[in-house]
């Protein structure tokens, strides 16, 4: 992840038949990459975080890190300086949440699982005693706004086409050429799927004789 947003700027510029800039202005391109960037992370687990939390006695809901999009896995430890000891907890659907917590929450040194709501998760059973950094969320989330053209892009280097092609859409719009931008995000959107293929399968099965073949032959060449 060591592009600098200059270069996608002076790709798509090009793109569009603008390389000098004028009908776009740098300003709007600037603006144009963190929407884009934006809309990238919404649409395909590109951006993946670890933020470690505090485990509070007694607390049973927990808020999401800001800019989440989506909850990979939750780790929890009651040794917490020592990450080695982190262990996954399990996600429970809500009939099953609600029938453990009927009545009265239970209580431990350590959740076993999660209850993921619209708004926050829950653990459950609730710590009894506080440790500090004991949890450990797992997530995909939303990029850092770059302010200036200087700054790097933050996104997996294998989303760098498909970030710059909504880029591209973008300043089709921005130059009222409207059919275009369309056409190419219709485009755009249906591949989105072949993205996060791509980002998911980063190793050849060692099985891969028995593997699925989720696009076909379609990655051949």
């Amino acid at each position: 992840m060591s592009t600098q947003v200059s270069y996608l700027v002076d790709d798509a510029a090009q793109a569009i038949g603008d390389p000098n800039k004028q009908r776009v202005q740098l300003s709007q391109w600037l603006s144009i990459y963190n929407r884009s960037n934006r809309e990238l992370c919404e649409k395909a687990n590109v951006l993946k975080f670890r933020d470690k939390f505090t485990l509070v006695p007694g607390q049973i809901d927990y808020d999401y890190p800001e800019g989440m999009v989506v909850m990979s896995a939750i780790h929890v430890s009651e040794t917490p300086a020592d990450d080695s000891t982190f262990r996954v907890i399990n996600e429970y659907r809500e009939d099953e949440f609600r029938e453990m917590t009927s009545g009265a929450y239970p209580s431990a040194t350590l959740p076993s699982g999660y209850f993921a709501d619209s708004n926050w998760f829950y653990l459950v059973p609730m710590v009894d005693v506080q440790i500090v950094d004991g949890g450990c969320i797992t997530y995909f989330g939303l990029p850092d706004r770059v302010l200036d053209l200087n700054g790097v892009m933050q996104a997996d280097d294998l989303a760098q086409d498909y970030l710059l092609r909504r880029m591209i859409i973008h300043g089709l719009t921005s130059r009222n050429r409207r059919a275009e931008a369309d056409d190419e995000l219709k485009l755009w959107l249906a591949d989105m799927e072949s993205l996060q293929d791509k980002l998911e399968d980063r190793s050849i099965d060692r099985r891969s004789s028995i593997a699925p073949r989720r696009r076909g032959y379609s990655g051949m060449r």
